[in-house]
């Protein structure tokens, strides 16, 4: 290094943060006594707050090292159009109404309103919570956050599948039914 550097110097010379980046760097550098220090920069602070203050001088043998950001998942299961596991954007927040637009919107054998999110807590405890997606839909309740490893269940009506089931076999049964010309 001939020039002095800062951290975000450094950063834009490497190609810059890319948005599945932590929101932290780490800053290893070995001190005029041979041993190591550690300084943490908060990128947020520093990148998008305008922080001046984070951004450190980077001195010559420093390792910079920005981690990237462990994907994170919900599951929508059931009857909806795409069912499977959708990637949570990095550095964003997902509502339900998103989860299930991203599963191809519900199937129209879909019981909206008896849906179920189940949650695992930090110690594996299961909480399951009865859910109207439909309400959701409609502007009328609450449209949540869900979290990483949410499992959003759309089940579906027995009655609405058999109902078009019935109307979908209705035309063959009476173009084969005999009729008479009077």
């Amino acid at each position: 290094m001939s020039a002095q550097l800062r951290l975000v110097d450094v950063l834009a010379l490497a190609g810059g943060v890319q948005n599945t980046a932590v929101d932290q760097a780490v800053i290893q550098r070995q001190s005029g006594g041979g041993e190591d220090q550690t300084i943490n920069v908060d990128l947020h602070k520093l990148l998008e707050e305008g922080d001046l203050s984070l951004n450190v001088v980077v001195a010559a043998g420093d390792t910079i090292h920005v981690a990237e950001r462990v994907g994170q998942t919900v599951y929508v299961v059931g009857e909806v159009n795409r069912p499977g596991a959708f990637a949570i954007p990095p550095k964003q927040e997902m509502r339900v109404s998103q989860a299930i637009v991203w599963a191809g919107g519900p199937q129209r054998t879909a019981k909206l309103s008896k849906g179920l999110l189940v949650r695992y807590g930090a110690d594996g405890t299961r909480e399951q919570k009865p859910v109207d997606f439909g309400q959701i839909m409609q502007g009328k309740a609450e449209d949540f956050f869900v979290k990483p490893d949410d499992i959003v269940f759309v089940p579906g009506s027995s009655i609405k599948t058999f109902g078009y089931g019935l109307l979908q076999g209705l035309p063959s049964t009476v173009m084969s039914m005999p009729y008479a010309i009077p």
